[in-house]
């Protein structure tokens, strides 16, 4: 199915258009991971562990946008099947780091591979300059919420 292009930028907010995107990409990335075999919230804790290293919950909460219970169930799930550990933070005591066991490592390596290559195979559409453009405007947008967020 071909998403119609806008012709007339006045029928829909940018920020209308980009929500859309962002439900067709989740959507899309969660079929990729469910042929992966992971669930939506196991990819995107597996994702972030991945991208940032050892994380602690509250880590999880805000790189993840997943809700403090969700990141906390699924976590134990991830320890018990051996997907993910917990360990004393060196740096704080009273702190808990979460980072892969060596299944975990060797299950990120193969999903987040095929994952990646699907994610990459899609911005294949966009040059260097577009992608540059892209996220200048995205940190704009990201910075105006914050900024807004934070007088509610």
């Amino acid at each position: 199915m071909e998403k119609k292009v806008l012709v007339n930028y006045k029928d829909k907010t940018l920020l209308m258009e980009m929500h859309d995107t962002v439900k067709m990409i989740k959507e899309h990335m969660k079929k990729c991971g469910e042929r992966a075999g992971l669930n939506t919230t196991y990819f995107r804790i597996i994702r972030c562990i991945d991208v940032f290293g050892s994380v602690s919950q509250v880590d999880l909460v805000n790189y993840t946008h997943l809700k403090a219970p969700t990141i906390s169930l699924t976590l134990k799930n991830m320890e018990y099947e051996g997907i993910v550990k917990k360990e004393v933070d060196p740096n704080d005591a009273r702190g808990v780091k979460i980072s892969f066991t060596d299944k975990g490592k060797k299950m990120c390596l193969k999903n987040m591979n095929l994952i990646r290559s699907e994610e990459l195979e899609i911005e294949k559409v966009i040059t260097e300059e577009e992608r540059k453009v892209l996220y200048l405007v995205l940190a704009k947008i990201q910075d105006e919420i914050g900024k807004r967020d934070e007088n509610i």
